[in-house]
Parts: structure tokens; C-alpha cells; sequence
């Protein structure tokens, strides 16, 4: 795999692009807790994930192979 910098504008700032396509590069994992309850009794808890990431690195680093070009 190979290591990819974050080229920073002149100014300091990144665009949301740039930020975008570097996580997805690395993978990102979303988490959240959701508890639905009725006068202070639990009704339904929801514990969720989610993975965000393009398939060839994930693939990659998961051990597996990756696609063929």
C-alpha cells in the first residue's frame, strides 16, 4: 500500500475534497448510540457502525486481494 501526503494549500487550508478523499483513502468508522425510551424506561437501544472506505484498500489491508489492473 502506498503512503499518500495531504497536500495543504498555500494559506493552510484543505478543501473539503481533499479531506474527503483522504479519509476515504484510509477508511473512516461511524459510531452512534441511539436509546428510544418512555418515562425514563428503555424501550429500544440501537448501537450502530457504519465503514466508509474505497474497496482496493480495505481489501488490501484486510489481507485479501486486491484487484487486478
Amino acid at each position: 500500500m502506498t503512503s499518500r501526503s495531504l497536500v495543504v494549500r498555500p494559506g493552510g487550508e484543505a478543501t473539503l475534497v481533499d479531506l474527503l478523499d483522504r479519509l476515504l483513502e484510509r477508511g473512516v468508522v461511524l459510531s452512534g448510540q441511539l436509546v428510544l425510551s418512555v418515562a425514563d424506561v428503555d424501550l429500544v437501544y440501537l448501537d450502530l457502525r457504519a465503514l466508509l472506505g474505497s474497496i482496493e484498500p480495505l481489501v488490501q489491508a484486510a489481507g485479501g486481494r486486491g484487484t487486478s489492473s
